[in-house]
């Protein structure tokens, strides 16, 4: 990995824990586009534990509780956006 994109990295990791610990929706909102633009000039992934939490729809950081429901069906993952009403499905067993 280039020096470039493990300073990416970092920095995309930095603004998602950011995004996931603030309170205002707007300010959140934009530390994950920020960081969505970062991995992809870079082509960096963002880390999957992160990737799963945002919506896809709307950049809102996914908070269980806050703005996000989760519900398990048939062995499926669904978590809905309160915000936007997306919803992402995510196979388990």
């Amino acid at each position: 990995m280039k020096r470039e994109q493990k300073m990416a990295l970092r920095r995309i990791r930095k603004l998602l824990e950011l995004a996931f610990s603030e309170r205002r929706e707007e300010l959140a909102r934009r530390y994950v586009e920020l960081s969505r633009r970062i991995a992809s000039r870079l082509r960096v992934r963002l880390p999957r534990d992160r990737k799963r939490w945002i919506c896809k729809k709307c950049n809102s950081p996914l908070i269980p509780g806050r703005n996000a429901v989760v519900r398990v069906e048939r062995g499926i993952i669904k978590i809905i956006c309160l915000e936007c009403g997306n919803v992402r499905r995510f196979p388990y067993k």
